[in-house]
């Protein structure tokens, strides 16, 4: 990937769309391709907009197999506005998951606290109460709807609602609620997407950022940006 997709751009921020299988940001001592990378190739003055260079002024990070919207700033000021709206729940988003099973309700709340228990582990760990050191372990709270339930495949696509998202906070809580997304090893699934899917190659799970609503002005005018689903989930939508 080379040409990156903009769902929204002017001189002070950007939206974009994500592909699975591509990391958002520069990954350290590694020759990846990531998102960033080719921002900072288009737009070298994006190194000094974000706290971290890798970042290329991106306010939002998606997992490597995550695809959907990813947002970001060209200006310092700019990003620094976006962080902290972020940062003071005013930005939402929203998500699509293919899980396993059904969820017990057409609607579940989620309020707890997501941790690594380990410096540097790959998984986290959803805890009742704040058992880990403040910084290690953080309230997370989502939404999650059913949207459409596949009998024949046991597995359901569920809606996620998500004010301030956590690192894999909703694998944790899906697995948490017996329903991992189909494909996610790490969080206890025991059957593979490309069994479901025409797949694309070394995507292992399906998570969509489908949609967010931010505001891009001290205003706090609202504005929805929203993309569309990957043709492989699509397919499975309207079969």
């Amino acid at each position: 990937m080379k040409k990156l997709d903009f769902i929204y751009k002017n001189e002070n921020f950007f939206v974009l769309n994500k592909p699975a299988c591509i990391h958002s940001v520069i990954v350290k001592n590694k020759e990846n391709e990531s998102i960033a990378k080719i921002l900072l190739e288009n737009f070298p003055e994006l190194k000094d907009v974000s706290k971290k260079e890798e970042d290329a002024g991106l306010v939002n990070r998606l997992d490597f197999e995550t695809s959907g919207l990813l947002f970001g700033a060209f200006k310092k000021k700019y990003w620094e506005l976006l962080f902290n709206f972020g940062k003071n729940g005013k930005i939402k988003k929203e998500y699509y998951a293919l899980v396993e099973g059904q969820l017990s309700d057409d609607k579940i709340f989620l309020s707890n606290y997501i941790g690594n228990p380990n410096r540097g582990g790959k998984k986290v760990k959803v805890y009742e109460r704040q058992a880990l050191a403040p910084k290690r372990s953080q309230i997370a709270e989502s939404t999650f709807f059913e949207v459409k339930y596949f009998k024949e495949l046991d597995c359901s696509l569920v809606k996620v609602k998500l004010v301030q998202g956590r690192r894999h906070q909703i694998r944790a809580h899906l697995s948490y609620l017996n329903c991992p997304l189909v494909g996610d090893e790490l969080y206890q699934s025991r059957r593979k997407l490309s069994e479901i899917l025409p797949t694309p190659k070394n995507l292992n799970f399906f998570l969509h950022a489908k949609k967010i609503e931010l505001s891009f002005s001290e205003t706090d005018s609202i504005q929805v940006f929203e993309t569309t689903f990957p043709k492989y989930i699509e397919m499975l939508i309207n079969s």
